[in-house]
């Protein structure tokens, strides 16, 4: 909801980082390209709604050091990634349990 980025910024949390990844797709539905994909720039609506710092990710090397070098503020990081589905099985993990295995990744 692009509404979101102006009510996350206004409220000026100190400890935020938005975390967009983004396939410029829909994956579940016949992989039909976003807007995201044409024109519209997520990190520019981000700038406008006055997030603090705005990081736009290509590779992936790049994650971990972004991420790391955060300072306290309200942060939006767009990563952009390629579209396409994985042949997974489905995930047997309840969203608690994936939180907390991100929030693990993301503290090391």
């Amino acid at each position: 909801n692009l509404g979101s980025l102006s009510t996350i910024a206004n409220n000026n949390p100190t400890n935020f980082t938005l975390i967009v990844i983004d396939n410029g797709s829909y994956g579940s539905t016949g992989n039909q390209k976003t807007y995201t994909s044409k024109k519209t720039k997520l990190e520019i609506i981000a700038e406008g709604s006055g997030f603090d710092s705005i990081f736009v990710i290509d590779k992936e090397r790049d994650i971990t050091p972004t991420l790391s070098n955060l300072k306290l503020g309200c942060h939006f990081i767009k990563i952009n990634v390629l579209p396409g589905n994985a042949k997974v099985e489905n995930i047997t993990l309840n969203p608690e349990e994936i939180k907390n295995r991100f929030m693990n990744s993301i503290s090391k």
